[in-house]
């Protein structure tokens, strides 16, 4: 009986158990659990858009930050008040000055070097140690022995007038100095009291070549030649420049020639190089960056020729610097190849300064082969300065007719600040009257007269001039006698013609 009630007992457990289990079922779905409880109880508590009081964020991070926030502004208020503290104090009011920890203020000390270093390290060096702090009264640190020198930037190599480095917008050609300039620089050579008469005294002749050469020599480096029929004249060419510039320096070179120096405002740098005889060899100019323009250079042609020194006279009188042209056909009117200044207007004076050679020229030609061919020269148009006057047997200008090379000296400039590495030939000229020797001589005195005030009268820049006297061998008017048009200064441009590089003559 007990086993049977047993068994009943646990059958009716079983039973109760199952029903139980059904129960929950269908009453825990309803029942919220501990979360979903808290979270309507926070919800609940949550302010509205007006509220004082926000949620406090789930994640830690959000805490943090909500945290830091209110900490910044709380330093933010209470500096804010010191501030004002200070302020009013400053304005002479009655308010208290704050008073500050100690401790406080070594904090602060150390945040703010803390900021400080923090700027001072470059992006991606946080972690690189400060540099070391140098004593003005230190030495400078010692170069190692393989470190590379570095070159400065705004230096320039001295080419002919190409920048090869240098600053990004260095001047791209030589600028002309102003009047001023030149005319500060050079100065107004003293009044020459001698005549040809005096000069005469002074000569010494010789001869050469059997006889053939006849060399007569001056008391100034001058020397006139005289082959055959013809009759040419050498100066020196540094003599001007002495004459006119009150810093020019001369000085010896190793190969027996000499170099002249000028020095203008600006650190512009003129060089004259002669040989031993006078003769020019070549002439350049150094800007202030250093670069250098080759205006002259007769170099080449005297090396093809295997002629210096004594010899060069020599070889220039049987005819090695003549080129035999044909003379030019002239395609334009008389006054606008030969240009009368008394009658000229400025128009007509720069056209002729600056025109291009009436022909084709098939080379570049030394100095002295324009110098010494006149077929040569006529390709190139011309200015007679006709309102100029010398006395008898004198090379000097009296200061009332300076005047007279005013308009000229301007047309010049006017050319020059187009290209300022034009160069000019200044040329003499007299009448038959008197001896070839006589003639030659005073033609070559009176075209560097003209050249000397042209610079120091008007700024004409001496290194763009050359002078030559031809004496009474081109006549303007052909006679015999005493004849005004005849005793004239002649200028004209022969940079078309001229090589002033060594490949030029190639």
């Amino acid at each position: 009986m007990w086993t049977h009630v047993l068994m009943n007992k646990s059958h009716f457990t079983a039973v109760v158990c199952q029903i139980l289990l059904a129960a929950s079922v269908l009453v825990l779905p309803t029942t919220p659990t501990y979360a979903e409880t808290r979270g309507k109880i926070l919800l609940a508590q949550a302010p509205d858009d007006s509220g004082t009081e926000a949620a406090q964020p789930e994640k830690t991070g959000q805490k943090k930050k909500a945290k830091n926030k209110n900490k910044n502004k709380q330093k933010e208020k209470t500096q804010k008040e010191k501030n004002q503290g200070k302020g009013q104090n400053a304005k002479g009011k009655n308010a208290q000055p704050a008073v500050l920890d100690p401790q406080t203020e070594k904090k602060k000390d150390k945040k703010n070097k803390k900021d400080r270093k923090k700027k001072e390290t470059a992006p991606g060096q946080e972690n690189a140690k400060p540099a070391t702090p140098v004593s003005p009264f230190s030495p400078p640190p010692k170069k190692s022995a393989n470190e590379p020198k570095i070159e400065p930037k705004d230096t320039f190599k001295k080419t002919k007038g190409k920048k090869t480095d240098g600053p990004a917008t260095p001047p791209q050609t030589f600028s002309r100095p102003s009047r001023d300039v030149i005319k500060k620089t050079y100065i107004v050579p003293p009044k020459n009291k001698k005549k040809v008469d005096d000069i005469k005294k002074t000569r010494k002749e010789s001869v050469a070549e059997g006889g053939k050469v006849r060399l007569i020599e001056e008391s100034d480096k001058r020397v006139i030649v005289r082959s055959q029929n013809s009759f040419i004249i050498h100066h020196d060419e540094s003599e001007r420049f002495r004459r006119v510039s009150r810093n020019a320096k001369t000085v010896r070179r190793s190969d027996g020639g000499y170099e002249t120096v000028l020095v203008r405002d600006g650190g512009v740098r003129v060089y004259n190089i002669v040989d031993r005889r006078g003769h020019l060899l070549y002439r350049y100019r150094r800007d202030r960056f250093g670069r250098e323009v080759i205006l002259i250079d007769n170099r080449p042609y005297y090396r093809r020729w295997g002629v210096s020194g004594k010899d060069l006279v020599i070889g220039l009188a049987v005819g090695a610097a003549i080129v035999a042209l044909a003379p030019p056909v002239i395609a334009i009117a008389r006054d606008k190849y030969i240009v009368d200044y008394g009658r000229a207007s400025d128009y007509d004076l720069y056209e002729a300064l600056t025109a291009p050679p009436v022909e084709r020229i098939d080379r570049a030609y030394a100095l002295d082969e324009i110098r010494y061919s006149e077929s040569l020269r006529q390709r190139m148009r011309r200015v007679d300065l006709d309102t100029l006057t010398f006395d008898f047997g004198s090379w000097d200008i009296d200061p009332s007719q300076y005047r007279n090379l005013e308009r000229i000296a301007d047309n010049i400039n006017r050319a020059l600040e187009n290209n300022p590495d034009e160069v000019f030939l200044i040329e003499g000229h007299t009448d038959a009257v008197g001896t070839e020797e006589d003639n030659l001589s005073l033609s070559d005195r009176r075209a560097q007269t003209v050249a000397e005030i042209l610079t120091s009268e008007f700024g004409v820049p001496p290194e763009n001039l050359v002078t030559q006297g031809y004496g009474e061998q081109y006549l303007k008017v052909p006679t015999e006698r005493a004849e005004r048009a005849n005793r004239r200064i002649a200028i004209r441009r022969i940079t078309p013609l001229m090589a002033n590089d060594s490949r030029d003559y190639e």
